[in-house]
């Protein structure tokens, strides 16, 4: 793999601004504490994956619109020499630094790679420089149902095939917990919980069973050390 030529793009909004857009816990500092966790936890893995990386929040991006602030993302980390962008956001536990590493291997010799949610939209979009078409792109029905369909008919139209990664649950509201908290690791369980207890949110534990007493009762401090992106 060309590590040189490929690069992340994690684009997300900080986690006061997450919080406050979408509701991931009851109360404020809960919710801000878990969208900080999604957030750390996303920058680690891309950064294990040791390809370049690029923090794009609100405080970078440029336009109005959604599909506009992400265009230009796309177009910024083009414009510095790199030939193939692998995009991935903050909401989906699930994606592994493998999803990332397959995704880069493929584009390779695939133009593009998708990764599906299970709610229509994607949790991972990556393609090579000769096929970004900013304002084609920058107009997908972003963030609805229709999302993952409307990429794979963007990259239809450019006649380029696409590799598919596997389909996989995010985090929109806080209801989708009810199932990601049942699928996730035993340590990453442990530290959601202890930051759904910050600001005594007892509405918490109302969906988390079967989950046992041990991970109700047992809070660890997180302690992964700050991540630090060129």
């Amino acid at each position: 793999m060309n590590k040189n030529n490929t690069a992340i793009l994690l684009f997300s909004r900080t986690a006061t601004i997450e919080a406050r857009e979408k509701p991931l816990a009851e109360g404020k500092q809960a919710s801000e504490s878990v969208a900080g966790f999604l957030i750390q936890h996303v920058k680690r893995l891309a950064v294990q994956t040791q390809l370049p990386v690029f923090f794009i929040s609100e405080k970078e991006q440029r336009g109005i619109s959604f599909g506009e602030r992400f265009a230009n993302a796309f177009e910024d980390i083009f414009q510095k020499g790199f030939e193939r962008v692998v995009a991935i956001g903050n909401d989906c536990l699930f994606l592994t630094k493998q999803d990332i590493l397959s995704a880069a291997k493929a584009l390779e010799t695939t133009p593009s790679v998708l990764g599906a949610t299970e709610d229509g939209g994607a949790y991972l979009i990556g393609f090579q420089k000769n096929r970004f078409q900013k304002q084609t792109f920058e107009n997908i029905a972003w963030q609805s149902e229709n999302t993952f369909l409307e990429l794979v008919d963007f990259f239809k139209s450019q006649d380029c095939s696409t590799y598919f990664l596997s389909k996989k649950s995010d985090i929109d509201i806080y209801a989708d917990w009810h199932k990601t908290l049942q699928k996730v690791g035993f340590y990453i369980k442990k530290q959601l919980i202890r930051l759904f207890d910050i600001g005594f949110a007892p509405q918490a534990y109302c969906f988390l069973t079967p989950i046992n007493a041990l991970f109700l009762n047992t809070f660890l401090a997180l302690r992964a050390p700050p991540v630090f992106l060129k």
